[in-house]
């Protein structure tokens, strides 16, 4: 017997019948290992397997089997943890169908829920719970009482597209939410992580459960590569403001059903205008829309109905369709610019060719200025494209970025003190510490957590009875009673946009948005009529043509070492990718030339002279650069940061080293750097304000400095 028939036995007689009836012939490599470990072992499980292979039939098969061989057990016994509430409603369906025959209760909790269906789960939670953390969150505070009756059965927690939680803000809150949960149970829940892009096994074990990574095991089995249809495509435009070429490619290179992403929402609306007029001057069918967190829940579920039921929609979208909502078939993806993450470019590759036997496909634009005349060796070098090869190397090399799992989150830290005091109404500060972080998320002293629990009493956000537990103060009452308490990450305030009454999205305040003046947003462009500041709405009309309102940049990614190290490589070497189109293939040939005839050379720091200023390319990390930046500015060095290189005015190479090298004896203080940044006090988390500022230093070094990285450049100045 195949691994796939052994296992296929390992289920429960109604599973098997179920799974005849949807008509599988086997089961897949991911879900025949899981059912393989599921019931071999009882360690935490993480399964890590490409996009569509089948990972939440994998996770809930051995569950659901034996939840059936354990009859006697009732109530709630699985949870299903996803980052987002349309990737709820979409397992829901898959569930619940699944769940049908056998007769397993299946519920969805999420504000879309009547409060009339809630009240009667509560009364008698069984079967499975899918949610996200900010409901599990809603949970503690406003109905804590049921907490012990309603998970006390609650075997197992399903986290799905994990690697959206890892070493995250949110996904420390989940962490200590399940941990919370672990403690009504006799036993802790058995974890199960799904994921399609883990950059670090180990770090991801050690997320999963910090106290014994040892006691997690990875199912990654291979054997169901797709194939891939990859395409990098290169357009140097000529003069400012002339209509790029890859408006007219749309037609041809997406004929189907096709998602699009762009990095910056402001250039995603500006792109679909673009692309709508074209189709307009042309004559032909508007089949383009957009997608992303700043539209209303309406125009979003609008474009994903259209996404399934059309044929042809091309959508314009940010990472709100990077994960796995159920689209339809999307038969190809589009990627401007290059993207942010190597992990996002898998993500984004797999959302395409979904069904068996269908291919991944994806395209990249890299758009780029003409290097003409006098311009800096920057320009000339086109790093945008070095960055999208080198990340697209990379991923066929099966490289992703690692999670940072060991940020303080000081700032959820805060949020959970007050959410489990809120909860219980009060409760000792040895008690609390044991709970949060003895026994649960967090990792910190005794002596830093009782200096952070001060600064919380100093702020009025605690305070401490007779018998010394801890309340709630006076300002810690307006923040749990607040509606966005229950999410331990910062929602950006954003001004809503309406159009005759109807929601049309919402979009961040910029000072250049005055009446009169004119914005993108669903694709289209609108005219100001009216900002209501003390209501947050924008009223708008329509106004179809005219020229595009200028936009901005949104902050940047954090680039791993590894990237910038790929890049240099490819600008140094020989090889040029298959999946390069003959206009980004020249790009990179007149990079290289470029950096030849400087020689630019391998597996060194780079220094460049230009003109009378200096340019050094580390091939460093964003950490490593900032940081070095920051030590120049020490030095009292007159530097521009140039995005892969930092360019000194009026020096010279030794002016450099005898600027840099000092730091090498005496390190530059984390203090110093930050006030250059002016972060010093403030950090950058929803509760930061509240959080004594050398922790925030610490967070801040660990998060967007490398002072180690960045002397290790140093010595090869």
């Amino acid at each position: 017997m195949t691994l796939s028939e052994r296992m296929f036995e390992k289920l429960h007689p109604l599973v098997q019948r179920k799974l005849y009836d949807m008509r599988w012939t086997e089961l897949r490599p991911i879900q025949a290992e899981t059912i393989r470990a599921f019931f071999s072992h009882d360690r935490h499980l993480i399964l890590a397997a490409e996009t569509a292979a089948g990972k939440t039939e994998a996770a809930f098969l051995p569950i659901l089997s034996r939840m059936l061989t354990e009859s006697r057990e009732k109530g709630l016994r699985a949870l299903y943890v996803s980052p987002l509430r349309a990737l709820i409603n979409d397992q829901f369906h898959r569930l619940d169908d699944l769940c049908e025959r056998m007769e397993i209760p299946v519920f969805r909790w999420h504000s879309d829920v009547g409060s009339a269906l809630k009240k009667k789960f509560l009364a008698d939670p069984r079967g499975l719970l899918l949610i996200t953390p900010e409901s599990i969150e809603s949970l503690f505070i406003n109905h804590g009482e049921h907490i012990g009756h309603l998970f006390k059965t609650t075997s197992w927690a399903v986290l799905d597209e994990m690697h959206a939680f890892t070493g995250t803000e949110r996904g420390m809150h989940l962490l200590s939410l399940l941990a919370r949960i672990d403690r009504v149970r006799t036993r802790p829940m058995r974890r199960l992580g799904l994921s399609a892009t883990i950059g670090d096994f180990e770090a991801s074990k050690k997320w999963l459960w910090a106290r014994a990574p040892g006691e997690v095991e990875v199912l990654a089995p291979g054997g169901e590569s797709k194939e891939i249809l990859y395409r990098v495509k290169g357009y140097e435009i000529g003069f400012e403001g002339s209509q790029s070429p890859w408006v007219e490619d749309m037609e041809r290179l997406f004929p189907s059903t096709s998602l699009i992403f762009v990095n910056s929402r402001t250039m995603l609306e500006h792109l679909t205008w673009t692309v709508q007029r074209y189709a307009k001057k042309k004559g032909l069918p508007d089949r383009y829309r957009v997608h992303h967190g700043s539209l209303s829940k309406i125009e979003r579920e609008d474009t994903e109905d259209a996404l399934k039921t059309r044929e042809g929609i091309v959508t314009f979208c940010s990472a709100t369709l990077e994960l796995g909502i159920d689209v339809g078939n999307v038969t190809r993806v589009g990627q401007f610019g290059a993207p942010w993450s190597v992990s996002a470019l898998r993500q984004r590759l797999g959302r395409s060719g979904r069904r068996d036997g269908e291919s991944s496909a994806l395209v990249m634009f890299i758009a780029d200025k003409i290097p003409r005349g006098d311009v800096s060796f920057v320009r000339k070098i086109h790093p945008e494209l070095l960055q999208a090869i080198a990340m697209s190397e990379l991923m066929f090399d099966r490289w992703s970025e690692p999670p940072d799992v060991e940020r303080l989150h000081c700032s959820t830290l805060v949020q959970q003190c007050l959410s489990v005091v809120a909860e219980k109404g009060g409760i000792s500060a040895p008690a609390l510490y044991d709970l949060l972080i003895s026994r649960g998320a967090f990792r910190l002293s005794k002596a830093d957590f009782g200096e952070l629990l001060r600064s919380l009493g100093t702020h009025d956000l605690l305070d401490q009875t007779g018998e010394g537990d801890l309340v709630l103060g006076l300002e810690g009452e307006k923040i749990v009673r607040n509606y966005d308490f229950y999410a331990a990450f910062t929602a950006p305030k954003q001004l809503a946009v309406v159009h005759q009454g109807r929601p049309v999205g919402s979009i961040f305040l910029a000072l250049d948005m005055i009446p009169e003046g004119f914005i993108l947003l669903a694709g289209k462009r609108w005219k100001i009529r009216a900002i209501d500041l003390e209501r947050d709405v924008i009223d708008v009309d329509s106004a179809e043509d005219g020229k595009a309102p200028p936009f901005g940049g949104d902050e940047g990614p954090e680039i791993h070492s590894r990237v910038r190290q790929k890049m240099f490589e490819l600008l140094t070497g020989g090889d040029v990718p298959v999946y390069l189109d003959d206009r980004a293939a020249q790009m990179l040939m007149n990079a290289r030339q470029v950096a030849a005839e400087v020689r630019m050379e391998r597996g060194r720091c780079s220094l460049l002279k230009e003109k009378r200023n200096l340019l050094w390319f580390p091939w460093e990390s964003s950490a490593v650069h900032r940081t070095l930046y920051a030590m120049g500015l020490l030095a009292g060095m007159e530097l521009e940061d140039r995005g892969i290189a930092l360019e000194f005015k009026r020096t010279t190479p030794s002016e450099l080293a005898e600027a840099y090298i000092p730091f090498l004896e005496t390190p530059p203080e984390v203090e110093r750097i930050v006030d250059i940044f002016e972060l010093a006090g403030k950090g950058k988390e929803k509760y930061d304000r509240f959080v004594p500022a050398k922790f925030l230093l610490e967070a801040f070094e660990r998060q967007y400095l490398d002072i180690s990285g960045a002397l290790r450049a140093v010595t090869q100045l």
